[in-house]
């Protein structure tokens, strides 16, 4: 009887023995197969408050920028298709981008008023402000960027560059990730992005206008946005920190 505990005994040390060995080497507890550890971003509780003081803050130029729709229509009495275009300037938001030039979409988002989206027919953009979007019960389209590509910081105040956006795209109660692709032209503290992206209406769970006057409208959703960033505030960039410096040096003198 004796023997039988302590062989018992012996076996549950030998188990927990392993059962240490294999969390001190893998980490921890088993998991599923589809599960995964995020590993913790340096900073991360701070990037979710305010920026940091080497991040660069860029705010949206409201009424200096546009957004715009273009859906390819045919209509009664009209002979060939048409683009249904329809633009507001009521556009709001700031991107923020860490010392490393990469974009920081807990403090980044930039939106879109729906319902102030404009076209050439009234008829349409009540229609598409009750119906498709339903502007009472979701006014805004939201982009929030996760990724863009082709800057190089600190900027320069001059020229252009291809750069690619991705980004967090909700519309109604749908996002999806979706690619913008475009030109950043730079100038004296900022720049101004013109970009475009395309998706179906499916994508968006929306669904294609039905009127009489209408024939047909095409399933493909096409954006254009013309976004001016104002620089609200980063780290100076080296030969102005130098002046600064000079010039507090020349006026001790």
């Amino acid at each position: 009887m004796v023997r039988r505990i302590v062989g018992a005994m012996l076996l549950l040390a030998t188990i927990g023995l392993v059962v240490a060995l294999y969390g001190g080497i893998y980490g921890g507890s088993a998991k599923s197969p589809g599960a995964s550890d995020t590993p913790g971003t340096p900073g991360a509780e701070q990037k979710a408050g305010t920026p940091s003081e080497g991040d660069y803050r860029y705010e949206v130029a409201t009424g200096d920028s546009e957004a715009l729709y273009r859906v390819r229509e045919e209509l009664v009495n009209v002979p060939l298709p048409v683009d249904a275009v329809g633009r507001t300037r009521q556009v709001e938001g700031t991107v923020v981008f860490d010392e490393d030039g990469q974009v920081v979409p807990e403090l980044s988002a930039v939106r879109v008023n729906l319902a102030a989206l404009e076209s050439d027919q009234s008829r349409r953009d009540n229609f598409l402000r009750q119906n498709t979007l339903q502007t009472a019960q979701y006014p805004e389209a939201v982009l929030v960027p996760v990724e863009v590509r082709g800057l190089e910081f600190p900027l320069p105040e001059q020229g252009s560059a291809p750069v690619t956006i991705v980004g967090d795209m909700t519309i109604r109660d749908v996002t999806r990730r979706v690619e913008w692709t475009g030109t950043a032209r730079f100038e004296p503290g900022g720049m101004r992005i013109e970009a475009g992206t395309a998706f179906t209406f499916a994508d968006f769970k929306l669904d294609q206008p039905r009127v009489p006057i209408l024939l047909s409208v095409d399933d493909m959703i096409r954006l254009e946005a013309n976004v001016r960033l104002t620089s609200a505030g980063g780290p100076n960039p080296p030969d102005a920190a130098e002046e600064n410096g000079q010039s507090a040096a020349g006026g001790a003198q």
